[in-house]
This record gives structure tokens, sequence and C-alpha cells, in this order.
């Protein structure tokens, strides 16, 4: 009886330990997840462009950080301070032409090994980046599919209401947009101003985002001051993310697309 207990205790021990281990993790991936993702942008949008932003995680142990500049763009992440950076992949030869090389410097050993043809270009066309338009084209064309879906107008409707919850998320605690916005025909620079002020007005707006109408301008003229920032979590945005996944809809259009 005494090596029975002395089982059963030992069985009971390691299944506290585990259900202990188990808590633990589901407790540190909630505390992960619930940690705030805080970001900041700010930009200068004129004759050139300048964009600064940067996203903080884990109390700033995880940051990252964008400028655009000049038509230039530099990312950096830092993990811990430490700057993390991709290694260059060295190109690796066929396995052929390394046992060709081996096997011309067994039978010729003066003869010099003969370049690899890792550095020569083959003849084919580089295909080239899709443009902005054709990238619109594409997005059309996907949206079109959805609509000819059954119940694709169901699916759309899921797909708004859960980007609305996101947008609701990452929506920035404190925006401020101020410029001055103008066309060469001053009619439409009256349009854009009195389209700005009834959304603005009807969204609640106005504190935040001030622009004014360059009428003597000659040309198209957009000059704007950016400042953004706001905080969300992981956890948060899952949420909107889950509830659109348990809808019947979306979960037969990705079985079909899978």
């Amino acid at each position: 009886m005494t090596v029975l207990l002395i089982i059963l205790q030992i069985i009971m021990w390691i299944l506290v330990g585990i259900i202990g281990l188990i808590l633990i993790l589901v407790l540190l991936v909630l505390f992960l997840c619930a940690m705030p993702i805080r970001y900041k942008v700010n930009g200068n949008i004129g004759g050139s462009a300048d964009v600064s932003a940067k996203v903080s995680y884990l109390l700033r142990l995880v940051t990252f950080s964008y400028e655009y500049h000049d038509g230039k763009g530099i990312s950096i992440l830092r993990i811990a301070g430490i700057r993390w950076r991709k290694k260059k992949k060295k190109p690796k030869l066929k396995k052929k032409e390394v046992l060709k090389q081996e096997v011309s410097q067994v039978s010729n050993p003066k003869r010099k090994p003969e370049p690899s043809n890792s550095n020569i270009k083959p003849d084919i066309k580089e295909e080239k980046p899709e443009g902005i338009l054709q990238k619109i084209k594409n997005i059309i064309n996907k949206i079109k599919t959805v609509l000819t879906y059954p119940q694709g107008k169901t699916i759309i409707k899921l797909v708004y209401v859960a980007l609305r919850k996101l947008g609701k998320l990452i929506w920035p605690k404190y925006l401020r947009i101020s410029g001055e916005v103008g066309f060469a025909d001053p009619s439409q620079t009256g349009l854009f101003v009195g389209a700005y002020e009834g959304i603005a007005g009807a969204l609640g707006l106005r504190h935040a985002i001030c622009l004014t109408g360059d009428f003597t301008a000659e040309s198209t003229v957009v000059c704007l001051d950016i400042a953004a920032r706001g905080s969300t979590s992981i956890l948060r945005l899952s949420i909107p993310i889950i509830w659109l996944l348990l809808k019947k809809p979306i979960r037969t259009l990705i079985k079909d697309l899978l």
C-alpha cells in the first residue's frame, strides 16, 4: 500500500507540474499579447515627402523605425538595443558544376578552374514590377470574384465590419493634420474645401484635421504636416479577426480557396 501511495503521489505531482506549466505559458502568452504596441508618425508632404515612423513593443525592447527622405526609405529593427540585419546569402554552385570543376582539376592539375556560370546572366527578359494601376486592377478583379461568389455581399459586409473594428482599435489617440490644398482651377479647390468641411464636420474631425484652400495656386499644390500617436495590442487586434473567422461564409470561402 505504501508503494502505491508513493506512486500516486508522484503521478499527482507530475500532473500538478504539467498543469502549472501550461497555466504559466498561457498567462505568459496573454501577458505578451496584452502588452501595448505604441506607434508614432511624423510627416511633411509638400515639394518632397519626409516621413518618419516608429513602433515599439515590450517596453521598447523591440523597436522598428522607418524614415523616408528624398525618395529613399530606411527601415531599422532593434531587439534589446541591438540592430537586426539580414545575412546575405552567398550564391551556391550546383552539384553538377562542382563535380565538373573537381574532375577537371584532377585530370589537368595545371589547368585553371573554369569560371562558374553563376555570374553569367541567362537570356531571359526580366519581369518588370507591377505598376500601381496594375495592382489596382488586380484588387478590383479579386473584389469581382468575391462578389460573384455565393454569399459574396455577406462576405464583404462581414469584412467591412471587421475592418471598421480594427480601424477603431488602431485609430491614434492624438492626430493632427494641417496644411493647404489647391488646384489650378479655383472651382475644384472650392469643391474640395466644401467636401472637406462637410465630411470633417459630420465625423467630428475638425479639431484633428485642419485644411485650407489655396485659390491662387497655378498647379496642384498639397502641403501637409502630419503627426499621430497611439497604441494598441495583439490581444485587442485578434478579437475582430477571430470574430471574422468564426463566421460560416468566411470559413467556407477560405476552404474553397485552399
